[in-house]
């Protein structure tokens, strides 16, 4: 891959999460920074300079670098580390201690991580927003300690973001261990989509599968760029093989013929009580095929989410053949939404449920059961349900906007 770009060939620029060195006729840096669209970002910088600063080291550079990261967690990282190797002077923040943020982890028998303004091994970030969402979404992944041992346990511990809890006097050994873990992430000794990877893996082997589920949609944050683009890891395929599987046990003795090869689910949305939607997201595998997503446009109802649920079904069984036959059809919703669409997927043997929000409780009504949802199902069918909900939300948004304009 082409890293080093003349100014006028910014446009060949991928968009691509990274940083950036502005350098001069000595192939020195004197600006960098970092983007979750490099392309986009430096087209901005050159089309449209909106400081004095920005006008200078755009005057004075000659090319660019590029450093593509596969991630935006990543590339805050690589970017603390390049300004504290090559200190650019256009970096002004640099000249200002104060202007500066640094992650501190103390040397104590429990050590803590802080944001200081002091120089440390990690960082500077020259955003006390990038600092902080490092911690917090490291912190999701590897719990931590922002205080020293007290009288009870925190309410972070409740929340198992620190755990250990110093408070608790217990478990030091695996607390310096996660320790260790953070230090190894923020030098960049570690990559997070490795360190995710593997921890999915083995929570999916202990089928621990609330914590895989859990650390799986953290990827997914981490890789959608400008909630444009998702990457999926397929080293990961096996902890949805594996969830996949056990969802499946877990319906048959409600439909022992049962596959859930390929899932269909439904969710309902509406704007200001008038404007209907109905989304369709599939599940194949237990990956979702965005290819295959539909919006239906609701035109006989208003304001009612069953009736606009039917209409939506009573669309989509008109193309088992083109579209294919789902093993599974689930809704976003409870009993008056199973009643209406019922009907119309029992006239062509589809086997359907529905998920709750609040309660997160599986309506069957073709068993005339109920049923409390643990372990991977629930991960599944509450993964396979926020998808429809946020496609369906999403969507109808783009929509509404295109019609009311």
């Amino acid at each position: 891959m082409k890293t080093v770009f003349k100014l006028r060939e910014v446009d060949a620029i991928p968009q691509t999460y990274g940083v950036y060195l502005f350098l001069d006729k000595n192939n020195e840096p004197i600006y960098i920074g970092k983007s979750v669209n490099l392309k986009k970002r430096l087209l901005n910088h050159l089309q449209n300079p909106y400081d004095q600063k920005t006008i200078k080291f755009v005057s004075i550079a000659t090319t660019i670098k590029i450093m593509p990261t596969q991630n935006e967690f990543e590339a805050i990282i690589l970017e603390a580390k390049l300004i504290k190797r090559h200190q650019p002077p256009y970096n002004i923040e640099l000249k200002d201690d104060k202007g500066l943020t640094y992650i501190s982890i103390s040397d104590s028998e429990w050590p803590m991580v802080k944001l200081i303004k002091k120089p440390t091994p990690f960082g500077p970030y020259l955003k006390n927003n990038d600092a902080l969402s490092l911690l917090r979404y490291i912190r999701q992944i590897i719990p931590f300690a922002t205080h020293k041992p007290q009288n009870k346990v925190c309410v972070y511990h409740e929340l198992g973001l620190c755990n250990p809890c110093p408070s608790q006097k217990t478990g030091l050994s695996t607390y310096l261990a996660n320790i260790q873990k953070i230090q190894k992430l923020l030098s960049g000794q570690t990559s997070i989509t490795r360190l995710l990877a593997r921890d999915i893996k083995r929570a999916s082997g202990a089928a621990d599968f609330e914590r895989a589920q859990r650390l799986f949609k953290l990827q997914e944050a981490l890789t959608n760029q400008d909630g444009s683009r998702e990457i999926w890891d397929f080293d990961n395929c096996d902890f949805i093989k594996r969830e996949q599987k056990e969802a499946q046990v877990a319906l048959r003795p409600y439909f022992p013929q049962l596959r859930l090869s390929k899932v269909e689910c439904f969710d309902a949305s509406h704007h200001w009580g008038k404007y209907l939607y109905v989304g369709m997201v599939v599940f194949k595998d237990g990956l979702a095929q965005k290819a295959d997503y539909r919006l239906f446009t609701i035109k006989t109802a208003t304001n009612d989410d069953p009736k606009a649920l039917g209409e939506a079904l009573t669309r989509r069984v008109k193309h088992l053949t083109d579209w294919g036959k789902p093993d599974l059809v689930v809704i976003d919703g409870g009993t008056p939404q199973l009643s209406v669409i019922g009907p119309i997927l029992e006239r062509v043997q589809i086997p359907y449920l529905s998920l709750a929000k609040k309660e997160e409780i599986l309506h069957i009504p073709q068993k005339n059961a109920t049923l409390k949802p643990t372990g991977a199902l629930l991960t599944f069918m509450t993964r396979v349900r926020d998808e429809a909900h946020r496609f369906s939300i999403t969507k109808s948004r783009q929509a509404f906007r295109k019609k009311t304009l």
